[in-house]
């Protein structure tokens, strides 16, 4: 919401409207970003540490206000500012924050997460998660209207080890300015008064610069954006600016398709329901005990081809194999239900064909059975129980090899993944 209201509250992945347009973002944020450089630059530093779209606020007169400051601290680097509270926002907090340590550049990470769901309307993944895969996408591959050179500052600022991020709310804010921006240029930021306590006030909204040094430069301005009536229209493009030195390449996670993994159940279910139909209608056509055998093998192969399926995009090696255990009961499911119903067909063609009596129903039927149903149950062995046991075996056989499927798959997503990282290698 934009007039009088809250950006970004609603849930991720479920906004009513599309992302904001790269201009509206720029106009907005880059004057808390002057306002954050102001208090960074105090003696000692003040953190907000809990920078995120909930707590930013557009006025009527599209002004953005900064509030909450709940957990403001003053930074010391001597102590590296540990701290008992360790309130986290997930996809906004660093993982420095998780640990109860922040600096100046957890402020900026905040920022950027933000920015991120803002111009892509994708909540970044967790700072902790990213330790261990880093699975952030890149905001082109979301938006592809976001210019490369926002892309290139946001993921610099999003780096989760903290010395790899910008030094400074300035240096961040001076690249995504335009390139004419000067650092000597950046005028003091007028903000709320502040009480001789170091008290941050509840609220703090970005004013007009003051001049502070002479003979001052021209006064920086950010347009108003109005509100545009419908998000799901993007805004055109940006020009694509020329990129500094020294902002880091796409990180390995940007090579992932946009679009969710394949889940384990409906990779399962899919070839399970393919394989149980193909097997059932085998069978009830081809009786002899070599073709029953034959669809057996060919479960197997599905069984594989279901972990392959789900892992090949990426994921575990484990997603393999519960699709191979899904795909393991639904075909055989399926395999029984077809069974059932072509034999029941076929028995009622050849009743109606022959003028069958109902009286040899039971004589029919026996004679449509598979031979492997027909044949007699062990002596003192009921036949449930050996079916019971055939199927519990089944199952743990459609584990594996779903498994074995799902290795052949990770190792093709990994083998993609580096031919795309050396297709675009300079």
């Amino acid at each position: 919401r934009v007039a009088g209201g809250i950006v970004g509250e609603q849930e991720p992945y479920r906004q009513a409207h599309g992302p904001c347009s790269e201009q509206e973002v720029l106009s907005w944020l880059l004057p808390i970003i002057d306002v954050l450089q102001e208090l960074h630059s105090r003696n000692p530093p003040v953190l907000h540490r809990d920078i995120k779209p909930g707590n930013i606020i557009l006025t009527p007169q599209h002004a953005s206000v900064l509030v909450d400051f709940g957990l403001t601290k003053l930074y010391d680097p001597v102590s590296s500012t540990q701290t008992i509270v360790k309130a986290v926002s997930e996809g906004f907090s660093p993982i420095e924050q998780y640990l109860g340590k922040t600096s100046p550049q957890s402020d900026i990470y905040a920022m950027a997460a933000t920015m991120y769901l803002l111009l892509t309307n994708r909540l970044p993944p967790a700072s902790m998660s990213r330790a261990g895969h880093d699975a952030l996408l890149a905001p082109r591959l979301i938006v592809p209207a976001i210019s490369l050179k926002v892309e290139r500052v946001l993921l610099k600022a999003l780096a989760v080890n903290a010395d790899q991020r910008f030094q400074s709310m300035r240096e961040f804010g001076q690249a995504l300015r335009d390139p004419a921006f000067t650092a000597f240029a950046d005028p003091t930021i007028a903000v709320s008064s502040v009480s001789g306590n170091g008290h941050v006030p509840a609220t703090l909204a970005a004013s007009p610069p003051v001049q502070r040094s002479a003979p001052p430069p021209p006064a920086r301005t950010y347009p108003a954006v109005p509100q545009s009536p419908a998000r799901g229209n993007y805004s055109p493009p940006s020009p694509v600016y020329p990129v500094p030195p020294g902002y880091v390449m796409v990180p390995q996670s940007a090579f992932t398709a946009a679009q969710p993994l394949p889940t384990p159940f409906g990779q399962g279910c899919l070839w399970g329901l393919i394989q149980g139909v193909l097997a059932g209608v085998l069978v009830a056509f081809m009786p002899k005990q070599e073709y029953f055998f034959l669809a057996i093998v060919m479960g197997l192969l599905f069984y594989m081809l279901a972990g392959f399926t789900a892992t090949r995009r990426g994921g575990g090696s484990l997603r393999g194999a519960w699709a191979g255990y899904w795909a393991g009961i639904i075909s055989t499911v399926m395999f029984w239900i077809v069974l059932f119903v072509t034999i029941t067909i076929r028995v009622a063609q050849f009743m109606q064909a022959n003028g069958r009596r109902p009286a040899e129903l039971g004589r029919i039927w026996q004679f449509f059975l598979p031979d492997i149903l027909k044949q007699p149950p062990t002596s003192g062995q009921s036949p449930w129980a050996g079916l019971l046991i055939f199927a519990l075996g089944g199952l743990l056989l459609a584990f594996i090899l779903g498994w074995i499927g799902g290795l052949f798959g990770l190792s093709q997503f990994k083998a993609n993944m580096e031919k795309k990282r050396l297709a675009v290698k300079p």
